[in-house]
């Protein structure tokens, strides 16, 4: 790499030749002055055209509408998204209505469920009273005695 390519990015005002280090090289340069080479050229870009009045009027007015269509989509977006909410809150308080009947229809159970299984308490109670009290009559009932006489017989004649 030559040192005139460098030496155009190295300018120091008071005229001082800076020392460039070459990589590799344990001897140190010093730069040439200014160089009389121009900088490379650089792509740059052509400079914009100017529009013109018309040419911006119109230009604003296709960015409003493109504007207005943004906000008239955007706000239908948010009508349904509202709509939505909407319809998920009333699905929401149907399913909590549903949810304390279904609570009161189970406790309604459990409470007849409870009050069925002390009827079956007395009645099992009461079975075993009365099968208590009829083993206790038939100890206190003799049996009858059926006199049976063998000589006595009913003779036909």
């Amino acid at each position: 790499m030559s040192n005139d390519l460098r030496s155009w990015f190295v300018t120091f005002p008071n005229g001082v030749i800076p020392l460039v280090e070459i990589w590799g090289c344990d001897r140190l340069i010093p730069a040439e002055g200014p160089s009389t080479h121009s900088p490379p050229a650089l792509d740059a870009p052509e400079p914009k055209r100017q529009r013109t009045d018309a040419e911006e009027i119109a230009k604003l007015r296709e960015d409003l509408e493109v504007a207005e269509d943004r906000i008239a989509q955007r706000s239908q977006e948010l009508w349904d998204a509202i709509e939505r909410q909407d319809d998920l809150a009333h699905l929401v308080h149907d399913m909590r209505d549903e949810m304390i009947n279904l609570i009161g229809r189970l406790e309604e159970s459990e409470n007849r469920e409870e009050i069925l299984a002390g009827r079956i308490e007395a009645l099992e109670d009461l079975v075993v009273i009365e099968n208590e009290e009829q083993e206790e009559d038939e100890e206190e009932e003799p049996a009858p005695v059926v006199d049976s006489d063998p000589e006595s017989t009913v003779e036909d004649d």
